[in-house]
């Protein structure tokens, strides 16, 4: 019988030492840690759920500061709020709050949100048509799918 995972288990990682730089992670142990921190549907008490919440923001502007070139930044139907995902990797990064996170951090997630949907529009162009949502336009990154739901 597989093992439940526990809403309020403990984290991989300590997050404070993570973003202290006392402890390097990998991008795919930032993803889950991220995961890990992230309250969504898993908190019920407010006061816990905003503090997750604002070290879910720190960590995902670590994210986008070490990682922003492998990540595809893609909008939701939420004005504000992106989605954080690498194309290799069964983990993500979230839903961000681009008003929560970092300068560096949001100047690098609108960048990287530009590139992607300039790449999309060049790729309708060269097809002469549109494509559909999630259509590969030639990179693996280059993801251009709207995403809905809630905040993660």
């Amino acid at each position: 019988m597989p093992r439940r995972r526990s809403k309020e288990r403990s984290w991989s990682h300590d997050p404070e030492r993570v973003l202290s730089g006392e402890l390097d992670l990998t991008l795919r142990e930032l993803l889950r840690l991220i995961q890990d921190v992230n309250p969504t549907r898993r908190v019920k008490d407010t006061a816990v759920a905003q503090a997750r919440y604002v070290l879910k923001s720190r960590l995902q502007s670590l994210l986008l500061e070490r990682h922003a070139q492998e990540l595809s930044v893609v909008r939701t139907v939420r004005p504000g709020i992106v989605g954080l995902r690498h194309p290799a990797f069964r983990e993500d990064g979230g839903h961000a709050r681009l008003d929560k996170l970092s300068v560096r951090a949001r100047e690098l997630a609108l960048a990287r949100l530009v590139t992607l949907e300039r790449r999309f529009h060049d790729a309708q162009q060269v097809r002469g048509g549109p494509l559909q949502l999630g259509e590969d336009v030639g990179s693996p990154s280059a993801e251009a799918e709207e995403i809905s739901g809630p905040e993660r």
